[in-house]
């Protein structure tokens, strides 16, 4: 059997369970790149030495290296294909039963040191005003403030309901410090089936109130659009570009929005906050997920760290001395 038309079924009897449009995203994505080099092909002529032959080439694709979490999710949605086309009785042998599984190593990206954070949202307002509010530039503006202030995934990001950013608007969380302040929280589709509690500033409010009023002519959905004569959902890749026209302009190298997430979750660590307040903000299910891929021990937090142990240390011993020296006067 042709093996585009058996994935068209094996995806129809996913979507037929009833599972959210995100997870048979995923289901479609992890099929993707195999269908494009063995979609034409007669499953039953696929063997297990093509199939791993393709995915050890697969890392050097194009000249992009795909990280383990990809090639593990890229090899997970072979498996489960071919054993569905198996369990169907549309073949009598797996060819994908042995493939690797790969272990889901953290992807080695950088968090953007916190100065470069600072430069890159100090420079949105000049950013929008260069050419006199362009929307485009608005809109890019508001992209990278909105994931400076929620830590928002790329994926967030380009499937951000308009419906979402208005309802979150009309309910502010007022938050009393030395000085009031307002934070607004949406809800979003996050990995799997889960759904996501973003929170964002402020400004990036005010940013989306003026984009919305902007924009309040197009029929979408989708928040953020392209610029052109037919306005439709941005791709990641306007996302990114995005990003790399901002970090041009402030002056900074070109971080993306995993970089800004991962310096999110440092900036609340190294401000006081808790490793589980730190695991709430990034959305993990377990503490063990924020130590693994986001919590690095900087020069800066661990001279800090020794700083502090040596301080109480000296503080300690100096209250022994005093006390010893009291005892010793009053006897």
């Amino acid at each position: 059997m042709n093996t585009n038309d058996l994935a068209e079924i094996y995806l129809h009897s996913i979507e037929a369970r009833g599972v959210r449009e995100v997870t048979l995203v995923k289901y479609e994505w992890e099929l993707a790149r195999f269908l494009a080099n063995f979609g034409k092909r007669d499953i039953e002529d696929i063997t297990f030495s093509e199939l791993i032959n393709w995915l050890r080439n697969l890392r050097q694709e194009d000249g992009s290296r795909f990280a383990h979490a990809s090639l593990a999710g890229i090899s997970k949605g072979i498996r489960y294909f071919f054993k569905f086309a198996t369990q169907k009785g549309y073949i009598q042998t797996n060819a994908a039963a042995g493939l690797p599984r790969y272990s889901q190593k953290p992807v080695n990206r950088l968090a953007a040191p916190e100065r470069d954070v600072i430069k890159i949202l100090n420079s949105l307002t000049d950013f929008v005003d260069q050419r006199g509010r362009a929307l485009r530039d608005l809109r890019d503006a508001l992209i990278v403030s909105f994931a400076i202030s929620s830590g928002a995934r790329l994926r967030n990001i380009t499937e951000l309901e308009r419906s979402a950013v208005i309802q979150a608007l009309k309910n502010p969380v007022v938050i009393y410090g030395p000085s009031m302040s307002y934070v607004y929280h949406l809800s979003a589709e996050g990995k799997g089936d889960k759904m996501l509690e973003l929170r964002f500033s402020q400004s990036t409010a005010d940013l989306f109130t003026e984009y919305l009023a902007r924009t309040a002519h197009i029929t979408s959905h989708r928040i953020f659009l392209t610029d052109n004569h037919h306005p439709k959902p941005v791709s990641r890749y306007v996302i990114n570009d995005a990003f790399r026209r901002i970090c041009a302009f402030a002056g900074t190298k070109t971080w993306l929005s995993h970089s800004i997430r991962k310096a999110n979750v440092m900036a609340i660590l190294d401000n006081g906050g808790d490793l589980k307040t730190a695991a709430g903000y990034a959305q993990h299910s377990d503490t063990a997920i924020t130590l693994q891929h986001y919590v690095y021990s900087s020069t800066k937090r661990i001279d800090s760290a020794a700083a502090t142990m040596d301080q109480r240390r000296h503080e300690e011993a100096q209250l022994m001395r005093e006390m010893s020296k009291l005892f010793k006067n009053s006897r």
